[in-house]
């Protein structure tokens, strides 16, 4: 059967992808098996059969200078300064920008790893004897699997890289620091908020109902939401890049956030008027993603703003880590997300623009399960409204537009009827002065329409 896979994958893809003439059967769980010694002898083999043609500059660096640094320094890190030197002692003409540039292009091949003012020779041994047991499932010799939810400790981080290297009966020196760093600029970790030595390791976190995270709270009135899908139901998005996506948030939003396997709850500061929390929930398998903001009466431009930041956020780790693939945003039940419910409807792009046209109130309908689902306009896209304390009763937009005129009303007298006035704007004059604005904002109305001067005096 393997072989079968073999030649069927070569007629397809032959001539494209370099496919091996052999096959391997082997059990990943075993990570020191004779099949995968002999899996990695052949990628060895299969390395060396394969040309690289690099550019003049690079060629002597590739097969001279790495090989010669690899041999003199045994630790995984040296300063890049070091590498610099070494090359300017091979290539002594080569000025600073042009080395540069090369040690770039090698990054870029994977022949060295360019890590700020440090650089990595070894990229196998860093894969393999670093980041493999610190990122290794729970089935791995050694790992970091279950350790405080994701939390670990600065000295486990270093207990279990020595442990691996009594196994592989190697031998190097362990620089904790430096390796905190790099797997922080990767985003595999950060720093736990209020420690010095705790790092939350998103990949770690266990399994979690969304149902036991997500609690109903009657103060939330407001509720917006997005989901980010894959075009097409074969694509999914690359398996990390959700747990990298929780990393990113944590730091980039500076925020307090509750984190779990297969979502994240970010949340804002309380304020008087309004408590606004995001949740972003990951579908299994990773196809699609969740994002739902929600929070108290009058907070719709904070939902929609933090609704804005997360999306962003997420649509970049797509763009980065799994570049090409395509996917569409639709907009979410906002009665489903009232109700926590754990299959939340959708509407599409299409579906929305063709009711778009009929104003806010109108209704989007679709029919799910044989239950109708009628959202209005107004409920999927969230329009801002002002803030009200509470008891207070909503001016109307005339009584608003009334207030602005008389605050900022300096313009020449217009000849209408206070009658006319009265009618177009339903509040009756106590004043002169607010009779003569009244008249201002009237001839407005009348030269341009209502909508245009409540629009020009809100501005």
């Amino acid at each position: 059967i393997l072989h079968q896979l073999a030649n069927l994958m070569r007629r397809k893809f032959g001539g494209k992808l370099n496919i091996s003439s052999k096959a391997f059967a082997m059990d990943c769980r075993k990570k020191l098996s004779t099949e995968i010694t002999d899996f990695r002898q052949h990628i060895r083999e299969l390395k060396m059969e394969r040309k690289v043609l690099y550019p003049r500059l690079c060629e002597p660096v590739v097969t001279d200078v790495l090989p010669a640094l690899r041999q003199q320094h045994q630790d995984l890190f040296i300063y890049t300064s070091q590498l610099v030197e070494a090359i300017k002692l091979h290539s002594p003409m080569q000025d600073q920008g042009t080395i540069d540039r090369v040690i770039s292009f090698l990054d870029d091949c994977a022949e060295l790893l360019h890590f700020g003012d440090l650089s990595i020779l070894d990229i196998p041994f860093l894969c393999m004897d670093v980041l493999g047991p610190l990122m290794a499932p729970d089935n791995f010799p050694c790992h970091l699997m279950g350790k405080h939810d994701g939390k670990v400790k600065k000295g486990d981080i270093s207990y279990v890289i020595q442990q691996f290297q009594s196994l592989r009966k190697k031998s190097f020196s362990v620089q904790i620091d430096t390796i905190i760093r790099l797997l922080e600029s990767f985003e595999l970790t950060f720093l736990v908020e209020g420690t010095d030595d705790t790092y939350m390791f998103p990949s770690h976190l266990p399994f979690k109902k969304v149902a036991d995270m997500w609690k109903r709270d009657d103060r939330n009135k407001v509720y917006v939401g997005r989901r980010v899908k894959c075009s097409s139901e074969t694509s999914l998005i690359s398996p990390g890049a959700f747990s990298l996506f929780q990393c990113r948030a944590c730091v980039r939003l500076h925020r307090q956030a509750q984190l779990w396997e297969n979502g994240i709850i970010i949340r804002r500061a309380k304020t008087v008027r309004s408590h606004v929390q995001c949740l972003v929930i990951m579908a299994i398998p990773l196809g699609a993603v969740d994002i739902v903001c929600h929070g108290g009466v009058g907070c719709e431009k904070e939902c929609k703003s933090l609704l804005e930041e997360v999306m962003t956020l997420w649509l970049d780790v797509i763009e980065e880590h799994s570049s090409g693939t395509e996917y569409e945003i639709r907009y979410l039940s906002r009665k489903h997300m009232s109700e926590h419910r754990e299959q939340i409807a959708d509407f599409t792009q299409a579906e929305v623009d063709e009711v778009m046209e009929r104003g806010p109130e109108a209704a989007v309908v679709k029919v799910i399960n044989d239950e109708e689902i009628i959202e209005s306009l107004s409920d999927l896209m969230v329009y801002d409204t002002p803030a009200v304390a509470e008891g207070q009763k909503q001016p109307s937009v005339h009584k608003i537009v009334f207030d602005a005129v008389v605050l900022y009303g300096q313009s020449q007298y217009f000849s209408i009827g206070d009658a006319e006035i009265r009618s177009l704007c339903h509040d009756k004059p106590e004043s002169s002065d607010k009779l003569y604005a009244l008249k201002i904002i009237a001839k407005k109305i009348e030269k341009d329409g209502e909508k245009a001067a409540e629009e020009a005096f809100l501005d």
